[in-house]
């Protein structure tokens, strides 16, 4: 995927807006960027955008983790033997083919849903099917039925596995500027930019010292990806924001009309003139 560094979308959106991109204040860094993190989850949601949309083959139960521990009643997913096993009382990188701690189960032993946020694998946005085979390398599917639950994705059929096609979870960009004396833990946000690294948002993946930048120590941060496509409608759209903050209907109708141009306009490139579609696959039910 085509992607953007953050830096040149906030940019666009300060020269808009009359300020000076180089020296936002943190209340108006603040209000610009939850601008642009609601715009990103409109934009990710306004089609579907094929660049957005993953195939993959899930578990009914995340995949064995030797580092986690699971608790009596826990159930995993083993790939080496293929099958499904329950915790019968506390285990930590314990193999669950060991039956002092675990016990074979099927499917009727236990709930039959797949997470949208299993450890290791993509988060899952909205599900648009569920298939016997991986819908974007086959034509001929067979189709499973579903539905959403406050668990996941509920498997009504018989099945033990599925291919699930789904839209990738817009990122949520809400982190402060990286701190030279600050330690960070997993999960954290920062926006971080110097002069040899273009402003962009990361996400702590390991626990940091201080003076651990995305810069100095890149193995334990990631980049926030930003769609390249969602580049200029981020911009307008946190002009037309930043105008209702400050009370210019008229000039936040006008710039709030073009943003959404620019958003329909990337569908008109991506299904016409890119010819991008999702693939179409026969459903044998």
């Amino acid at each position: 995927m085509r992607t953007i560094d953050y830096i040149k979308v906030l940019s666009s959106t300060a020269d808009l807006c009359g300020l000076d991109r180089d020296n936002l204040s943190s209340h108006e860094f603040k209000k610009i960027r939850d601008a642009h993190s609601n715009r990103l989850a409109t934009a990710y949601e306004w089609c579907e955008w094929p660049e957005l949309i993953r195939c993959e083959k899930r578990y009914l139960r995340a995949d064995y983790d030797s580092t986690t521990t699971y608790a009596a009643g826990d159930v995993v997913y083993y790939a080496s033997t293929d099958k499904y096993y329950q915790a019968s009382q506390a285990a930590t990188n314990i193999l669950p083919t060991v039956t002092t701690h675990w016990a074979v189960v099927t499917r009727a032993d236990f709930d039959p849903y797949i997470s949208l946020t299993q450890a290791g694998k993509t988060e899952i946005g909205t599900v648009f099917g569920l298939y016997d085979k991986d819908p974007a390398r086959y034509e001929t599917l067979e189709a499973f039925d579903w539905h959403l639950s406050n668990n996941g994705i509920q498997v009504t059929d018989n099945k033990t596995f599925a291919w699930v096609e789904f839209r990738v979870r817009a990122p949520e960009i809400d982190g402060d500027s990286w701190g030279q004396s600050s330690t960070y833990s997993v999960g954290d946000q920062v926006y971080f930019s110097n002069s040899s690294t273009p402003g962009n948002f990361y996400d702590c993946t390991a626990a940091t010292s201080s003076g651990e930048s995305p810069a100095t120590t890149p193995s334990k941060w990631t980049v926030v990806q930003i769609p390249y496509i969602f580049g200029r409608y981020l911009a307008h759209a946190g002009y037309a924001d930043y105008l209702t903050s400050d009370q210019q209907s008229e000039r936040k109708a006008n710039e709030e009309l073009f943003a959404t141009e620019l958003l329909t306009n990337q569908v008109t490139l991506v299904a016409g003139q890119q010819g991008q579609y999702r693939r179409v696959a026969v459903l044998t039910r």
